[in-house]
């Protein structure tokens, strides 16, 4: 495909008609981002949860991540009203802080994109969230 586009391109500033020029300039931008929803989005979110961090201490639960800026969130366990685990099969999950929106079912971890400014905070797809969650609470508690 882009190597007729291409053809088709170099066809139309060898000939100097603008008019063949418009199809690429529509096509080029479109196949960008259909790659992106195919292949692209799957890298940034691995490459975004390389730079991903988490801890728990006795007082807070904290997040850091960021691909191109740092961003750290700090939440106290006293004031955590809720908490959820969601467990796979293989004892990985997520552990969430906080209520969804209702239309978080539908874009959680940001999967299109802005969405993710509306999930709450969670430790996302982590090993051993059961054993993470138990710590949480126990803390939780002690605190």
């Amino acid at each position: 495909m882009l190597g007729g586009l291409g053809a088709a391109l170099l066809q139309g500033v060898h000939r100097g008609d603008a008019a063949d020029l418009l199809p690429g300039v529509f096509l080029i931008p479109m196949a960008a981002v259909a790659f992106y929803f195919l292949f692209g989005r799957f890298i940034v979110d691995a490459k975004s949860r390389e730079k991903t961090y988490y801890g728990v201490t006795n007082e807070r639960v904290i997040i850091i991540r960021g691909l191109f800026s740092q961003q750290t969130k700090s939440l106290q366990l006293r004031a955590l009203q809720e908490i959820s685990l969601s467990q796979r099969g293989n004892g990985s999950g997520t552990i969430t802080f906080g209520q969804s929106p209702f239309f978080g079912a539908f874009s959680m971890n940001g999967s299109w994109p802005g969405t993710g400014r509306f999930a709450p905070p969670s430790f996302e797809m982590i090993e051993g969230a059961k054993e993470v969650y138990d710590i949480i609470r126990n803390a939780q508690r002690a605190a």
